[in-house]
């Protein structure tokens, strides 16, 4: 048993240590992964929108826009939908829409590369993306995603991995404690065989180990 543990011991420790050190690195991904996801979104449901959304925001159709944003964030990853003029004042927004989104910060900052925000009751990400009709400037539309299902994705992952390594440490446990205990028993019985004189000029000794001879 203390051969085994002499095996075993340093494996759990290298493997607790690997699956520790990959944490971090999962999260990283899940976030990289999730905002260039969102980014891609964005700008698909903004072209989308686009052609329905210019007419109605040159004419100032306040009811219609609202309407619109409104079907959209019906999605349920879509939080919250606004327009900023060319100005960066926030013209039109769903009742969702941050108080912490401002146009003048987010639309400078980001452009058209989303950015995560904390809110005190959500993570979420935030895209503004440039309305153009003829190469003219028409305002900005402000996508506010819910990150909710990335953590609980990162959360998962982060499980699969430990029952990955559980399960790669008890495999390799396994079968190091029987490559240790199978090792041993050869090893015993060339020895008591040694030790009762039936050794080295005796033709069964040629069936021992060349390490023993």
């Amino acid at each position: 048993m203390r051969l085994s543990l002499r095996f075993l011991l340093p494996l759990i420790f290298v493997l607790t240590v690997i699956a520790y050190a990959l944490l971090p690195l999962v999260d990283r991904l899940t976030l990289t992964w999730s905002r260039k996801d969102l980014d891609s979104r964005s700008h698909l449901i903004t072209e989308t929108l686009r052609d329905s959304l210019l007419p109605l925001v040159q004419n100032s159709s306040r009811g219609k826009i609202e309407s619109l944003f409104v079907r959209a964030t019906r999605d349920e990853k879509l939080l919250a939908l606004g327009y900023c003029d060319p100005q960066l004042r926030l013209i039109y927004k769903t009742v969702t829409f941050p108080g912490e989104v401002e146009c003048k910060k987010f639309v400078k900052q980001a452009g058209d590369t989303g950015e995560v925000l904390e809110l005190p009751n959500a993570t979420v990400h935030v895209a503004s993306i440039l309305l153009e009709d003829d190469g003219a400037a028409q305002g900005y539309l402000i996508l506010v995603h819910d990150m909710s299902y990335v953590k609980r994705r990162s959360r998962d992952t982060k499980r699969y991995i430990f029952y990955l390594f559980l399960l790669l440490g008890i495999v390799i446990s396994g079968v190091t404690v029987f490559i240790a205990q199978m090792s041993w028993r050869g090893w015993m019985s060339s020895i008591q065989t040694l030790l009762k004189g039936q050794g080295i000029f005796k033709a069964g000794m040629s069936k021992s180990s060349p390490e023993l001879k």
